[in-house]
């Protein structure tokens, strides 16, 4: 089954332009719509979406994530990524704080589109790695202390899982998790469902900002990781 992607753009003639070109790489994979950023509400509530590729506005945030907000309630499993000319540290920080999953480069071609709108699909996220990293540095940086979970949150995870989400902040992907820790991808999951399921949040990133500061042993263990971009 393809996956129902929704495009919008401020410009009905640039969605479709987008439509067009994500049609030429992904047409057997991806079955995609395309709309004005007006209409998204709309079009989301009736279509129900797997994935929202919307265009970033620069100096328009507020209204954007006015329409993230409005778009998950009135279709919850929808996927949410940002087309963006320049994601800045500070941009992601917000993006994940407004339920998005990720973000690609406006200036890439069709075919980074569509590997991106894939893997958020998949339940992963999508941003640039140097990006994530100085968002979550300044994040960070903002406290005296780094922050650190509920007395509450730490007799929820057990070791395993707060080695996981140690991994997940180092930017890893399921797979290689699996490797450090020799264990398969499934099991990795597995675990990754019930630490959201504990701290009742969703996005990997998401929950990694939740939790308590990586222990020392799953720090050694990450290796370098080169994510999507």
């Amino acid at each position: 089954m393809k996956i129902r992607l929704l495009v919008a753009c401020r410009e009905e003639r640039r969605a479709e332009a987008h439509r067009d070109a994500l049609a030429r790489v992904a047409a057997d994979r991806i079955a995609t719509t395309a709309a004005r950023l007006d209409e998204i509400i709309l079009l989301s509530a009736q279509q129900r979406p797997d994935v929202v590729l919307l265009e970033h506005v620069a100096g328009d945030e507020e209204h954007l994530w006015s329409i993230l907000h409005r778009i998950a309630r009135v279709s919850p499993a929808s996927r949410m990524l940002l087309l963006c000319d320049l994601c800045t540290d500070r941009l992601v920080t917000s993006l994940v704080a407004n339920g998005a999953c990720g973000s690609v480069a406006a200036a890439s071609d069709a075919l980074l589109w569509a590997k991106a709108v894939l893997a958020v699909h998949r339940g992963e996220c999508w941003f640039a790695r140097s990006a994530v990293l100085q968002a979550l540095r300044r994040q960070l940086a903002a406290h005296h202390h780094p922050p650190s979970a509920s007395s509450q949150e730490e007799r929820l995870l057990t070791t395993r899982e707060r080695e996981i989400l140690s991994l997940i902040g180092a930017g890893m992907s399921n797979k290689e998790i699996g490797r450090v820790l020799s264990i398969s991808d499934q099991t990795v999951k597995t675990h990754l469902h019930h630490i959201y399921v504990k701290l009742n949040r969703s996005g990997r990133y998401k929950a990694f900002v939740a939790t308590p500061p990586p222990i020392a042993s799953a720090s050694r263990s990450a290796g370098a990781h080169a994510p999507p971009s």
